[in-house]
């Protein structure tokens, strides 16, 4: 499985937005793509839906790692999962905090979204909070995806059906 990671803002600058997070991201070994087409076909028009929704001007499609051959992010799924079974922090935590500080001067609040298929007209989950409420959200089960649990087998299930969204207030 590997994610979509999308990164938007109202801005009135997006030009300096794009630069911001080219230059954060580039410090994590994570590169960028400007704008919705660059996304992966699974998750384009359910990005659309969101640019609309928010009324994006800058979105930023990450890769990670930075030479990955398509706009998907595994090793920052890698990562999440490595937090959740073995308790090593991933970078992807400080990259947020890192992508929070720069970008507060270009705007009010950020969007990220995290998907793996996402239609138009999908619903989404919808969070909202400060950078580090979105770190302690990605810390528990699951990470980004809704984490079922069957109690007759004792078995977890990450379902990544549902993209989440969360609105992270800069």
């Amino acid at each position: 499985m590997s994610i979509s990671v999308v990164i938007g803002m109202d801005t009135d600058d997006p030009m300096g937005a794009y630069e911001s997070i080219e230059e954060i991201a580039g410090r994590y070994d994570y590169a960028i793509s400007r704008g919705v087409e660059s996304a992966e076909s699974d998750s384009r028009m359910g990005i659309n839906d969101i640019v609309d929704a928010f009324q994006l001007s800058a979105v930023a499609v990450l890769r990670a790692p930075r030479d990955y051959p398509a706009p998907l992010a595994p090793a920052i799924q890698k990562g999440l999962v490595e937090w959740e079974m073995k308790g090593i922090r991933p970078a992807f935590f400080d990259f947020l905090l890192d992508l929070s500080k720069a970008l507060r001067r270009f705007g009010a609040t950020m969007v990220v979204s995290f998907s793996s298929e996402w239609e138009a007209g999908d619903y989404v989950r919808l969070r909202k909070g400060m950078p580090e409420e979105l770190v302690e959200f990605l810390k528990g089960p699951g990470h980004w995806c809704l984490q079922l649990y069957r109690p007759t087998k004792q078995m977890y299930n990450n379902d990544d059906e549902i993209p989440l969204v969360y609105v992270v207030s800069l």
